[in-house]
């Protein structure tokens, strides 16, 4: 099974529009943006991020839907699990998925350029995972998306399918 050092080995430091990948010598990676000549982080991995207790790689299986696609480390962790069979991710950035595309290359793995909520109601495709690979602090404070995205999510699932989201220790139950 591949890991952070067979990822961070792979990527390559790149501009695309107004995003950048950049390799730090911590061996992190980070998606930047920038916004009227400030360079923002939009995304940051490394190797003590990625050891974190995440639902994901112990409930992929079958068919996996992620929204967002962020530096790409999970889906590659994912093309390469046993018992995923496709992965589709939805993401709304072009310049991302030019940047990030680059370096992964899977039969399992499709990119959509879309709007997550879009997507979920507008595909014919079913999934067994459903997951949002989105930062949300204070899972109170977001309650409203979190309830949204859950509901919008049910219309691609299979019976049985779960839905998760980015660091979450357990499925969701509605």
């Amino acid at each position: 099974m591949p890991n952070w050092n067979d990822f961070y080995n792979i990527v390559v430091s790149d501009i695309e529009g107004d995003f950048v990948i950049q390799k730090q010598e911590d061996k992190s990676v980070h998606l930047l943006f920038d916004l009227n000549g400030k360079t923002f982080t939009w995304i940051m991995d490394n190797d003590a991020e990625v050891l974190a207790d995440n639902a994901v790689y112990r409930e992929a299986r079958g068919d996996v839907l992620i929204a967002g696609l962020g530096i790409g480390y999970e889906h590659y962790m994912l093309a390469n699990t046993e018992g995923v069979d496709t992965i589709t991710t939805v993401e709304k950035e072009a310049s991302v998925i030019t940047l990030v595309s680059k370096y992964l290359s899977s039969p399992k793995l499709s990119i959509v350029n879309d709007r997550i909520l879009n997507y979920l109601q507008t595909t014919d495709k079913k999934f067994d995972v459903v997951y949002f690979d989105v930062f949300l602090q204070d899972p109170i404070f977001y309650q409203e998306e979190v309830r949204i995205l859950t509901e919008a999510a049910q219309r691609v699932l299979n019976d049985g399918g779960r839905v998760l989201f980015w660091k979450q220790y357990r499925p969701l139950e509605l």
